[in-house]
């Protein structure tokens, strides 16, 4: 091996943050704590996994949310009636795969209405 191989150095990727204060019920903190040391991280590392799996979970719906929106208003230009357009959503929204990922589809869908809006 040459030198340029064996001599390199990683450098980690430096992203604006801000600092933000919560309040948690003690046992709460305990627990999450607890979790923290089983994974072997620091509790704001636990803590910020949580919140950036939410987070992703919450746009990942949000998304697919509007891709159906977008594809019932096609269906609706190309399909002949709207039972057929409401048959292939219904379809859709009671694949498994989708339930799996929204098992309480109208729920969520006004639980998450007040989410921010994804960029087109």
């Amino acid at each position: 091996m040459s030198n340029s191989e064996t001599d390199v150095t990683l450098k980690p990727i430096q992203v604006p943050s801000e600092t933000v204060s919560i309040n948690l019920p003690t046992d709460v903190v305990q627990a999450l704590t607890k979790v923290a040391e089983a994974k072997d991280m620091s509790l704001q590392a636990l803590l910020r996994q949580y919140i950036s799996q939410s987070l992703r979970d919450d746009l990942a719906f949000q998304f697919s949310y509007k891709a159906l929106e977008r594809l019932e208003s096609v269906l609706n230009r190309h399909l002949p009636s709207d039972q057929s357009v409401d048959a292939v959503l219904s379809d859709i929204r009671n694949d498994p795969s989708v339930q799996a990922f929204a098992p309480n589809w109208h729920r969520q869908r006004r639980k998450n209405a007040n989410l921010p809006t994804i960029e087109e």
